[in-house]
């Protein structure tokens, strides 16, 4: 029987991965570029944080799952703290993984009137970046005949 080396079990992060596309969260669905979160493609990482705001405040998230191995949902609660269901807003975090990441974004209201919001999402990407090895990206190209860039 071989032995395990250098396991380390990470009980604070999940893991999405699809092919060579591997996505690291923290248990609330969060990346929030603490390492080793991100998006990694090819073994490099493309995506280190990503912060989402709508009407200015961050939501709460307080439920995530993977789904099947290839993706993930999370439940986030917008608002000022506690509010009645009939009036609460909810912000869904779907991710999908395949050549790349796609995520889907959704509010989600009970109120009955209708809900006004605005929302901004920032991302840190990282370009070329060594992989979670040491190894230089894969698939790393140069641009030729086009001039400066």
């Amino acid at each position: 029987m071989s032995r395990v080396r250098n396991l380390r079990v990470r009980p604070d992060l999940l893991y999405v991965a699809s092919g060579w596309s591997t996505l690291v969260t923290d248990v609330r669905g969060r990346i929030t570029g603490a390492d080793p979160q991100g998006f990694f493609a090819r073994n490099t990482r493309v995506l280190s944080a990503e912060h989402i705001t709508i009407d200015g405040r961050e939501p709460v998230p307080f439920s995530t799952a993977n789904v099947q191995g290839h993706a993930q949902l999370s439940y986030a609660e917008l608002g000022d703290g506690e509010a009645l269901p009939s009036r609460a807003a909810y912000l869904l975090t779907e991710r999908f993984l395949g050549e790349g990441l796609r995520t889907r974004l959704t509010v989600v209201s009970y109120a009955a009137q209708p809900l006004r919001c605005a929302g901004d999402r920032r991302r840190r990407l990282r370009g070329h970046q060594r992989g979670r090895d040491g190894s230089p990206p894969a698939g790393r190209r140069r641009r030729r005949g086009l001039g400066p860039r």
